[in-house]
């Protein structure tokens, strides 16, 4: 609605003078306005009393300009932008914000009802609609402020936090700046956190993934690295299984005890994550095999050996039973569970770990061996 609407349409005697009657009774509508505000639990409670009466003096003294089709004062032209934005500052809720506005509409109505009464029920008729109409418009003004208002503090705060974020991470007095990070975000100093580092390839994924969480208590705080990106969050009391990010690559660190073990937990994903890379969350657990055998590859070559040059001349099935069988063993230590996993006989588990040695010259039986063993397989 213009700032005039009504100024080009004809607003009878009758109907101007009961609003210039509701106008001369303002403190009224404010009370009403209050009372009515006042059951609304929630948002509002962040606003004090003389706010909210300002604020409704203000925006009924412009809704009864816009219906008496009176030019708008200069003070209140630009009223329903500056009340959203101040909400939105305030973080009152926006379906608590819209409700608020459309309580003008009751008051307003009350007020007329109690000043024409039954005297002509006419003229309430005829206008309800431009009531509701001038309301309604109002609220959509203060709302369009609010939203834009809102993103604009979100971008703000992102910005905030994903500064702080880099900062901690990347300092060499993780106690101090976990103090300070703490203050800063509102976050538990010795509170449980994961970390996760995202790789180039997985980035759009995770973060359209994490969307729907950001306006919850189990959001993540990010920031960008090289070409990938950094989660953090503080571990939710309920958290999800599988985790979220499960089909996802990257790195976790989990069970981070405070906020100060967030830089060596990152800097020691950073490390992990050129070995992460198959489509799942990888934990260091997952991935510390690779992680030794590229380090002693890069800095001995040679001194682990080369398990698949080995085992190259045999038939391609039989060379991944071996490497299945040997893996398998790897992992449980027990003949007798990669037997009922595979569905073989024992002996036959037997046999292939003994084919494995006269290969490869490396007993699985023997810890070192087999240390040397799956340090070549994952080089």
């Amino acid at each position: 609605m213009a700032q005039n609407a009504n100024s080009d349409q004809c607003v009878s005697p009758q109907w101007r003078e009961v609003l210039q009657q509701l106008a001369g009774d303002i403190d009224e509508l404010v009370a009403d306005f209050s009372g009515r505000l006042s059951q609304l639990e929630g948002g509002y409670s962040r606003v004090d009393d003389a706010d909210i009466q300002a604020t409704a003096h203000s925006t009924l003294s412009y809704l009864l300009a816009l219906l008496m089709g009176n030019k708008i004062p200069d003070e209140l032209v630009d009223l329903p932008r500056q009340i959203g934005i101040k909400r939105a500052r305030q973080r009152v809720p926006r379906e608590q914000l819209l409700e608020a506005v459309r309580f003008d509409y009751p008051v307003l109505w009350g007020g007329l009802v109690k000043r024409i009464g039954s005297s002509n029920p006419a003229l309430l008729v005829a206008n309800a609609e431009k009531i509701l109409e001038a309301v309604e418009d109002y609220a959509q003004q203060v709302q369009k402020a609010f939203l834009t208002e809102q993103d604009t503090l979100r971008e703000n705060m992102q910005r905030s936090e994903t500064r702080a974020l880099l900062t901690l991470l990347a300092t060499e007095e993780p106690e101090s700046a976990a103090a300070e990070f703490a203050e800063q975000q509102q976050l538990p100093l010795h509170g449980s956190y994961e970390l996760i580092v995202i790789g180039h390839d997985y980035v759009t994924t995770a973060r359209a993934r994490i969307r729907p969480l950001q306006q919850t208590r189990q959001r993540f705080m990010l920031c960008d690295w090289r070409d990938g990106v950094v989660l953090v969050r503080q571990i939710p009391a309920s958290q999800q299984q599988p985790h979220l990010l499960a089909d996802v690559g990257g790195v976790l660190i989990t069970d981070i005890a405070g906020l100060a073990g967030l830089p060596p937990a990152a800097k020691l994903a950073r490390s992990l994550i050129p070995f992460a890379t198959s489509p799942k969350l990888c934990t260091e657990h997952d991935l510390w095999l690779q992680a030794a055998a590229g380090a002693i590859n890069q800095h001995t070559p040679g001194v682990i050996g080369n398990v698949l040059r080995s085992l190259e001349n045999l038939p391609e099935g039989e060379r991944t039973r071996l490497l299945e069988t040997f893996l398998h063993y790897c992992e449980t230590g027990s003949v007798k569970a990669v037997a009922a996993e595979s569905y073989v006989h024992r002996n036959t588990v037997l046999n292939r770990l003994r084919a494995f040695r006269d290969h490869t010259g490396l007993d699985p039986t023997v810890p070192v061996d087999a240390a040397r063993a799956l340090l070549s397989l994952k080089g």
